[in-house]
């Protein structure tokens, strides 16, 4: 399959691709729907997800991100870049990483960096 960007993938893809558009979207509707409902799986897969790409992409910024509900750290390496640590619950890493609001998150040493975008 040719995605919209183009890229090929395989159809095994299909399915994790379109549970990310279902969700994703019907928070975007504005109905009521929050990243709050997202399954804990779902959650850590979108997290993984995202910031994978960035990391194949070499895409920056350097970013450290510390769920503080999940033993569970999220990595984006970029050559000679000190990564920006961000602390928060899961649901707001996702939602920050998927450029729907920051929520509650924690920049140390300053503010939240500037993220471009994941698709």
């Amino acid at each position: 399959m040719r995605t919209a960007q183009g890229r090929l993938v395989p159809a095994a893809e299909t399915p994790w691709m379109r549970a990310r558009e279902v969700w994703i979207h019907a928070v975007d509707l504005g109905n009521g729907g929050s990243f709050v409902d997202f399954p804990p799986d779902f959650l850590d897969a979108l997290m993984t997800d995202i910031t994978g790409l960035w990391q194949r992409k070499s895409q920056g910024p350097a970013l450290l991100l510390r769920s503080g509900d999940r033993d569970a750290e999220y990595r984006v390496d970029i050559d000679g870049a000190t990564p920006h640590v961000v602390r928060g619950s899961t649901v707001d890493l996702a939602r920050w990483l998927s450029g729907r609001g920051s929520g509650d998150l924690k920049a140390e040493g300053g503010e939240l960096p500037e993220l471009g975008r994941w698709l």
